[in-house]
């Protein structure tokens, strides 16, 4: 699956779901999320479970750590690395 469309997918899904304050669409793909607030823990779950169900990965518990939702960039690397 190409990254460009994940980000997008995913860009959506934080602006649509998570509903920050902090327009997300303004945010560059290498932007901390979790450092600006944008997402917190209950928020990666979100995502995680949005990740799983849009992408048709499995997320396994050890890997739900901050450091694999840090940015766009990083989330969708990580979407990716399932896939293979």
């Amino acid at each position: 699956m190409e990254t460009a469309y994940q980000k997008e997918q995913l860009r959506r899904f934080l602006i649509e779901k998570l509903g920050r304050p902090k327009k997300i669409d303004q945010v560059s793909d290498g932007e901390n999320l979790i450092e600006n607030g944008m997402i917190d823990s209950l928020g990666i779950m979100h995502l995680v479970s949005y990740i799983e169900d849009t992408f048709r990965v499995k997320v396994r518990d050890e890997e739900i750590v901050p450091d694999n939702f840090e940015s766009l960039d990083v989330i969708s690397t990580y979407v990716s690395r399932l896939h293979h």
